[in-house]
């Protein structure tokens, strides 16, 4: 199983996928990554666009068109899971520190209040 590259807000946004996405074909795209990487994947934390962003309809040649907001999320994560561009470890180790760090405290809102996703997570975590 190769390393997935992942945007350090991914780890929260998998967690949570149940299966709506921009469209279709993000949405499989999105099944099938987090299937590899439950089952033991390993990510390497990146910046930019990453394995998840190639299906995104707001993947612009490689280039987001959110980016302000995500890159303000990936620092964010970073930053209180004490995680670091370029860093590889277990996907499951991720979830974890992020379950711990974010999700279990106020930090969920303050990362991810203004996502459009938020309320959906909001209501398969409470």
């Amino acid at each position: 199983m190769s390393t997935v590259k992942l945007r350090p807000h991914h780890i929260l946004c998998t967690q949570n996928f149940v299966g709506h996405g921009y469209n279709e074909e993000f949405a499989d795209h999105m099944k099938r990554m987090i299937d590899d990487l439950v089952q033991g994947g390993d990510i390497t934390l990146h910046e930019g666009c990453d394995d998840i962003c190639s299906k995104c309809p707001n993947n612009d040649e490689g280039k987001c068109t959110s980016l302000d907001k995500v890159d303000r999320m990936d620092r964010d994560v970073l930053k209180v899971c004490g995680l670091a561009y370029g860093e590889r470890l277990k996907y499951k180790d991720a979830s974890l520190q992020a379950k711990e760090k974010i999700f279990s405290t106020e930090e969920f809102a303050r990362i991810c209040g203004d996502c459009e996703w938020y309320e959906t997570c909001k209501r398969i975590l409470f």
